[in-house]
């Protein structure tokens, strides 16, 4: 694996990965560490969802050199799909159990309204990808973010027939099915 590092990606790769590391690690040391406070101003639900983001949109991020909003949008959304699949599995998973209840405000009124949530990412994401030139690169990936949010309110209205573990493999499927329709999509529009 180091031998892979160090001989195949490039190097703007490595450091951003590495940078990405040392965010991970604080977060987790912060968090074992018992502080309560770092819990309830960055639940871990938005913060995966971001690092996740961050994570699997690292080789086109890294190397830029200027920011791009075109390439900001995209990744933002696909950072609150992420968060919202985190959030919808901490709700189906203890929904009526009452733990939910010790989550930070934020989660809380969150999880009440997943719905609403996936309802306006995925508008958000099909306005923005209408705003798109045709052919740009982020239209793909604004349409799997769109599908990707109605899928997980799809599955929220679904929750009472399906089981906790059910629920949790089809809300990741939900992250991995749509970006195999947006490269799909992409060929086509090509």
């Amino acid at each position: 694996m180091v031998w892979l590092i160090a001989h195949r990606l490039p190097t703007q790769e490595v450091g951003a990965g590495a940078k990405l590391g040392i965010i991970l690690i604080l977060y987790m040391a912060a968090i074992h560490a018992g502080s309560r406070r770092v819990a309830r101003l960055l639940p871990k639900e938005i913060v995966v969802g971001f690092l996740f983001a961050s994570g699997v949109t690292l080789p086109g991020w890294s190397q830029s050199v200027r920011f791009r909003w075109d390439v900001f949008l995209p990744w933002s959304l696909l950072a609150l799909l992420c968060s919202l699949n985190c959030l919808s599995i901490e709700f189906w998973e203890n929904d009526g159990r009452g733990s939910i209840e010790m989550r930070p405000a934020f989660v809380r009124g969150a999880a009440a309204h997943i719905n609403g949530i996936a309802a306006a990412l995925a508008t958000i994401a099909l306005l923005a990808c209408l705003v798109s030139a045709r052919g740009a690169p982020s239209v793909s990936g604004l349409l799997a973010v769109c599908v990707g949010a109605l899928l997980i309110l799809v599955l929220n209205q679904s929750r009472s027939r399906l089981s906790p573990a059910a629920l949790r493999v089809l809300a990741d499927a939900a992250l991995v099915v749509p970006p195999l329709f947006a490269v799909g999509i992409r060929g086509s529009l090509a």
